[in-house]
Parts: C-alpha cells; sequence; structure tokens
C-alpha cells in the first residue's frame, strides 16, 4: 500500500489562514479568503493549488473584500463565495471566480438578502441558495435568504414563509429541494422546512417523531432521506440519537439503537449504504469510537477501537469510495495523525507520519479522487498535505503521474509486473517481444502459459530466446507475420503504425478489415499511408487520439505508459 504523505512546494503558496473556504474543481483545489489565525485579520486573496505539477497559482487579487466565515459553491466552472464577515462585520457582497480566465466578477448586490454569516449556501446546479444565519456575530437570527444566478448575476428573492430564524443550522440538496433544520436561534431548534426553488415554496417539516432539539449534529443525505445525528442542546446536552426524514411523505423515522456515545464535533460520511459517524465530544472529552449506521435495516455496528487513531475533535474525514480517511484536529493539543477505516473489512489503518503536514485543527480536506490533500487550519504553517492512501506499485510511478490509473489497471489485470527491480519504466520503449506477452495476456487472460516454442518460425527467435513461445504464439494465432525477411525483430522498438495494426487485429481477431480510411482524421496520416485505415480505426473506438497538434506520429515510438493506456482501452481492464 502507498500510505505516503507527498511533500509539497511551497513557491508561491499563499499566507497561513483559517475560517477560508476551499473547493475542488477537478483540477485544482482553491482556497480563498480567511483570517490570519493570530490577530483575526480578514484576507482577501487565495490560491489554486495542482496536486499534479505541485505547484500554486495565485487567484488574482480584486474581488471580493476581504472576510472570513463565509460561503463558497462550485458550479462546475466557477467559485462562488458569499457574505461571511468582513473585520468585525458581516457583509452581503461576493464574487464568482473563474480558474479559466483567473478573473472575478462580482454578485450583483441588487435584490441580495441582507448582510449575514453562520448562513447556509448549496448550489442546485443553476443557482446558488443562501438561507438563515446571523446579521451580526453572535447578533439576531434570521429567516430569509435569497437564490443567486450566475448567469444571469441576478437574486431572486426566497418565499418568507419559512422556518424559524436560526443560524449554525445544516442543509442538504435532494437534486430538487433544500432541506434545513436544527441550529439554534435564543435556544436551540428542532424544527425545520424544505424548500423548492422552482415553486419559490416552502414546506414545514413534520414535527411528529422529530430528533430533539439541537445544533452542531451532523446530516447526511443518501440519496432518499436527510440522517441527522448527534450534536447538543443549549451547550449542555449532548445526544447519541438522531432521525432519518424522507421530503416525499415529510415523516420522520427513527434511528434505532444501540448507537454510539452521545457527542458533538463528530464527523459523518455516507458511503453509498451506510452512514460512518466518528470522533468528536462524549460528555466532557474526546472519544475514538464510532459507528456505522445502515437505514435499509435501521441498524448500528460499532467501528473497530483497534488501531483506531487517538481520540480528537475539529479534525477532518473524506470518503474515498472505500475508505475514510480521518486526519487531524485536537485532543488537549493539536494533533498531525490520522487513520484510514475500511468499513467491508471493519479494520483501520495508521496514516504514515513521514512527512506528515503540521498539527493543526479546523483545516480543509478535499477528496481529488486519488489523494486528500489538506490545508490551512489553526496555527498550521503554509505547507500542503498531499495524501495517497491508494498502492505505490512501482517506484517509478507516483500516484500524480500522467498514466498512474492506467499502469495500476494493467498490473492489476496480470499483464504485467513492471520492468524488474520494483520499477515500471514508463518511458521506457515498448520491444516487439514485450508486445507479443501483452497482447496474447490480454487475449487468453493473465494466467495464460503458450506452448513451448519450437525455434523453426523466425530466423532471429530461436527455442531459447526468452519470448519465444510467445512470439511464436501471436504468429500461430495471426496477429503478426514478422517484420519481414523470415525475421520478427524481437528487440526492436514498436512503433505507432505497427501498434495500431496489432492491437486492432488482437482486439478483433486475425481476419479483421477495417474500414476504408478518409484522410481526415489525423493530419499527418493520409490515405496512402498504408496503416491509414488502421489507424483511423483506432481513434473511431476512442482507443487514441493522436499525439497532438491534430497529429497521430505514426512512426513515434511506444512508451511503456502509452501502452499501458493503450491495452487498457483495448481489453477494457
Amino acid at each position: 500500500m502507498l500510505n505516503r504523505w507527498y511533500s509539497t512546494n511551497t513557491i508561491g503558496v499563499i499566507p497561513a489562514r483559517i475560517g477560508h473556504s476551499a473547493v475542488w474543481t477537478g483540477k485544482e483545489m482553491l482556497v480563498w479568503g480567511g483570517s490570519d489565525g493570530s490577530y483575526g485579520y480578514r484576507l482577501s486573496g487565495g490560491g489554486r493549488y495542482d496536486p499534479v505539477t505541485d505547484r500554486w497559482r495565485p487567484i488574482t487579487p480584486a474581488t471580493p473584500s476581504a472576510r472570513k466565515g463565509h460561503t463558497a459553491v462550485w458550479t462546475g466552472n466557477e467559485m462562488i463565495v458569499w457574505g461571511g464577515n468582513a473585520n468585525g462585520s458581516n457583509t452581503n457582497t461576493g464574487g464568482r471566480y473563474d480558474p479559466a480566465t483567473n478573473s472575478w466578477s462580482a454578485t450583483d448586490v441588487t435584490g441580495a438578502p441582507s448582510k449575514r454569516g453562520k448562513h447556509t449556501a448549496v448550489w442546485t446546479g443553476k443557482e446558488m441558495i443562501i438561507w438563515g444565519g446571523e446579521e451580526r456575530e453572535y447578533g439576531r437570527k434570521l429567516n430569509t435568504g435569497g437564490r443567486y444566478n450566475p448567469a444571469a448575476d441576478s437574486w431572486s428573492m426566497i418565499s418568507p414563509l419559512a422556518p424559524q430564524q436560526r443560524a449554525d443550522h445544516t442543509a442538504v440538496w435532494t437534486g430538487t429541494k433544500m432541506i434545513v433544520w436544527g441550529g439554534i436561534d435564543d435556544a436551540s431548534l428542532g424544527t425545520g422546512g424544505s424548500y423548492d426553488p422552482v415553486t419559490d415554496e416552502w414546506q414545514s417539516i413534520n414535527a411528529q417523531g422529530a430528533p430533539e432539539p439541537r445544533t452542531e449534529h451532523t446530516a447526511v443525505w443518501t440519496g432518499t432521506e436527510m440522517i441527522v445525528w448527534g450534536g447538543e442542546k443549549d451547550f449542555y446536552q449532548r445526544y447519541d440519537n438522531g432521525g432519518r426524514y424522507d421530503p416525499v411523505s415529510n415523516q420522520w423515522l427513527p434511528v434505532s439503537g444501540p448507537s454510539p456515545s452521545a457527542r458533538k464535533g463528530h464527523t459523518a460520511v455516507w458511503t453509498g449504504t451506510e452512514m460512518i459517524i466518528w470522533g468528536g465530544g462524549s460528555d466532557s472529552t474526546e472519544t475514538s469510537t464510532g459507528g456505522r449506521y445502515d437505514p435499509s435495516t435501521d441498524t448500528w455496528r460499532a467501528t473497530s477501537t483497534n488501531l483506531a487513531p487517538k481520540a480528537r475533535n475539529g479534525h477532518t474525514a473524506v470518503w474515498t469510495g472505500r475508505e475514510m480517511i480521518v486526519w487531524g484536529g485536537v485532543n488537549g493539543s493539536l494533533l498531525n495523525d490520522g487513520g484510514r477505516y475500511d468499513p467491508l473489512l471493519d479494520v483501520w489503518r495508521e496514516t504514515n507520519t513521514i512527512n506528515t503536514p503540521s498539527a493543526r485543527s479546523a483545516h480543509t480536506a478535499v477528496w481529488t479522487g486519488r489523494e486528500m490533500i489538506v490545508w490551512g487550519g489553526e496555527w498550521a504553517d503554509v505547507q500542503v498535505g498531499v495524501y495517497y492512501p491508494d498502492r505505490l506499485l512501482y517506484d517509478d510511478v507516483s500516484p500524480g503521474y500522467w498514466a498512474y490509473d492506467a499502469i495500476l489497471a494493467l498490473s492489476d489485470s496480470g499483464l504485467s509486473s513492471g520492468c524488474g527491480d520494483g520499477l515500471f519504466c514508463p518511458e521506457g520503449l515498448v520491444s516487439r517481444a514485450e508486445m507479443s506477452i501483452f497482447l496474447e495476456k490480454g487475449m487468453n487472460g493473465a494466467t495464460f502459459v503458450p506452448p513451448t516454442a519450437t525455434g523453426a518460425i523466425f530466423a532471429d527467435v530461436p527455442a531459447g530466446y526468452w519470448a519465444a513461445a510467445w512470439i511464436e504464439k501471436l504468429y500461430a494465432d495471426g496477429i503478426t507475420g514478422g517484420c519481414g525477411g523470415g525475421n520478427y525483430c524481437p528487440e526492436a522498438a514498436v512503433d505507432r503504425a505497427a501498434m495500431a495494426v496489432l492491437l486492432l487485429r488482437a482486439e478483433h481477431g486475425s481476419g479483421y478489415v477495417p474500414p476504408a480510411a478518409s484522410g481526415s482524421v489525423f493530419a499527418d496520416v493520409p490515405t496512402s499511408h498504408w496503416a491509414a485505415p488502421w489507424i483511423e480505426q483506432l481513434a473511431s473506438e476512442g482507443i487514441t487520439s493522436g499525439c497532438g497538434g491534430g497529429n497521430y506520429c505514426p512512426d513515434g515510438l511506444v512508451t511503456r505508459a502509452e501502452m499501458a493506456i493503450f491495452l487498457v482501452r483495448v481489453f477494457n481492464l
């Protein structure tokens, strides 16, 4: 297993901060705003971190003004920040940041909701919905909001027939409605509402069977229900219970026990079938326990405590698709360790502490699909923490490598075990001998063993040659006729034109004949090129898009990394 933190570049890194926002765009983490953590100075700058290139780039300054405690949503092409506390007073301004142009556009203030912080924001796919919060720090709570359409740069006010005013509530987006619940006004609340932006209508959440009033609880959306759990009432009573709310029937269902101990400050992730809660404050101390709740059976199972991280709150938790990764937080002192929990096996594994970022809490963490990126937080330095939980099969192929996923899939399928000594040699060229093994295993399976070689097929491939059996089987299958003159040229590197022919014959059979070439697919592959029909068919099947600039580079030699991509696509590995 990889289980490794990577030291990251600090050139161009933005100042350390807390109370900032962080969104993942699909390629970069965008960090913006917050305060310096020491003196409370609000910050207006931000940065973009690309984990593949390990590079920081600045977010252009200007709009909006410095602040902390704002909300931020990612629309698919822009980050929208709004509200929050700007040097002592709340604001109702915001901005839209486009990373493609590194530019800001101010959100219109005409019709915008009133100034606030501790509000919620959800993205519907078309609009950002703002609701609730407080007009100033520890001031009057609000039950108003607005819908912001970035395409029109316009606000629409939300119906005033809303739930009771509140802050520190939770909000989930169901795909059609925003559900808000809990929070605090003069006291903790156990009420909520469901808002439909299409009709601009609120529906009160049925109070029958609802959990007790609370704040600092967690809420996850399962696809059909909102599950509320834990939290506290009026700063003294902590809960070990919750409820499941079905917005279609407007009914609460119980979350039955025995559940984990009462707590707040815990984390909750949804796995697709279960809610996993962990850590937080239980009674007057932090806890290292947790539980898995299955709503289909209304049952809890305790998470293992063997090798679990030490007790904490203020930590982060991300779901990778297979594991929950917990990191950082505080338990008397700040922490810079964590753990990975596998619910299928009910086991914890420690996260590596080599190259780990400095201890911190109240930081941000995003999951990119491959790595967890943590940044900022209380008493944190400027170092980005990039943690790879997945396997490192080869010392020369890090998870940030462009062909990492294909090389991993190729190795998992058994078609390759690298080039020796723990290496894959991704930039090395693929020989015709190696190609014979790749193709035969792709066609017949990773455990396939070819018949013993005779040494009588090709003059330059004697029976004792290390790949003779594979080469002769490739010939017997009609995939190759050699390189001419009765030879196979086993040590010669495979060029991209020959590769197209070999891959398509392996995929479709020795008798396959591709359609006639048009000559319009790649600028350097006219109809007169001997392999043009094969190359164009390879592109038609989505196996290649060329070598860039509208070309295919038919005479270019194929690297092992490129071959991994082609084999994974051809054989659906």
